[in-house]
């Protein structure tokens, strides 16, 4: 299936969105890259769902602008617009047979028979159900029916795939295979793809780039690992993964900045624009934690208050000086236990000044 991604950007301008009097998308500026995979992340009431109805058609911008291609689509119907949407839900047809359904699309825009069903085996095909478009729906497993409805809307060969949820009716191991395979249908058609999400490492995992959003405003665009390494605010570093806030002094300039926690310094590479010297905030990944014998290195002082095992790693609560941090280290590492004193050793790789 080929597609020509180059005249499928998607760009909203100032586009606002208002439910009975509440503003649930403030005048929002996005640029979505043709042929890329671009997923909303946020909490629930964020507006995510939101704009990925109003790119849909199925809500309407009170103001602002919605381009698909060179094309304003801002007044159009949903029908008008060239996109397909994978709903949470599924929205598939019991009564049909999964050929049936798959090919609904085409059925509705008169393709002809032969050609349908020959569209409808590709499809089939790509999302791995060959031979299986006789079964009906309440035959098919959450799985096979999440790649169905991806089917349903790959045929069509719109200009924008639309994924509302797809993946949250399903448990974590069927989670991670199909986020893998929608990531390689995307690639292989090169059809601009946006996906909504709540799940942090699945926005990770699928990703071309990330909008991350708070009370209906954009609260950071970027790369799954320029968000998770440089979050610029306290809530992107937080809602992006774990992450400890720890109170520091910036000292240095001109790029060389290190960053002093209670006598503890840490020299950090690519500080963000506009850091200054003096009192900031850093985010800590607590996988880039490292514990410590008191008296075999440097860090900060601490008392580990609980510790678990969770199979690939050690989860620990250390206090310092009445501050509470999350550190993961390593199964197999050193194993300390609640009420031991350690030093708390910080890999300024997982450090962001916010």
């Amino acid at each position: 299936m080929t597609i020509n991604a180059a005249s499928c950007r998607v760009t909203l301008e100032g586009v606002t969105k208002v439910f009975d009097g509440n503003v649930v998308i403030d005048a929002i500026d996005l640029d979505i890259k043709a042929g890329s995979l671009t997923t909303l992340l946020g909490p629930s009431g964020c507006g995510k769902t939101t704009i990925l109805r109003l790119i849909a058609g199925l809500e309407m911008a009170n103001a602002g602008r919605i381009r698909i291609g060179e094309q304003d689509v801002t007044a159009l119907s949903a029908s008008h617009r060239d996109v397909a949407m994978v709903f949470q839900s599924y929205a598939l047809f019991p009564h049909m047979t999964v050929e049936e359904n798959v090919g609904y699309g085409l059925k509705v825009q008169k393709v002809a028979p032969a050609e349908r069903r020959q569209r409808v085996d590709a499809a089939l095909t790509d999302v791995g159900l060959a031979g299986f478009g006789g079964r009906y729906i309440d035959q098919m497993s959450g799985g096979q029916q999440q790649r169905v409805a991806v089917a349903r809307a790959l045929i069509l060969e719109p200009k924008v795939m639309l994924f509302d949820e797809p993946l949250s009716n399903l448990d974590t191991k069927l989670r991670r295979s199909m986020r893998e395979d929608i990531r390689r249908l995307q690639q292989s058609t090169g059809i601009t793809s946006v996906y909504v999400t709540h799940d942090q490492s699945e926005a990770l995992a699928v990703s071309d780039e990330v909008v991350v959003m708070s009370a209906g405003k954009i609260a950071q665009i970027g790369t799954p690992e320029e968000l998770y390494r440089r979050p610029t605010s306290t809530f992107v570093a937080t809602f992006m993964g774990d992450a400890n806030i720890l109170k520091g002094m910036a000292v240095g300039g001109g790029g060389a900045f290190s960053v002093e926690i209670d006598g503890y310094r840490l020299a950090l590479s690519g500080v963000r624009p506009g850091v200054s010297v003096g009192p900031v905030n850093i985010a800590v990944r607590p996988e880039s934690m490292r514990l410590l014998r008191p008296g075999t290195g440097e860090g900060l002082p601490a008392e580990v208050r609980s510790w678990a095992y969770v199979g690939s790693s050690n989860e620990y609560m250390v206090d310092h000086r009445g501050d509470e941090m999350f550190v993961v280290t390593p199964a197999g590492s050193e194993v300390f236990r609640p009420g031991e004193p350690v030093l708390v050793a910080i890999d300024p790789f997982g450090v962001a000044v916010i």
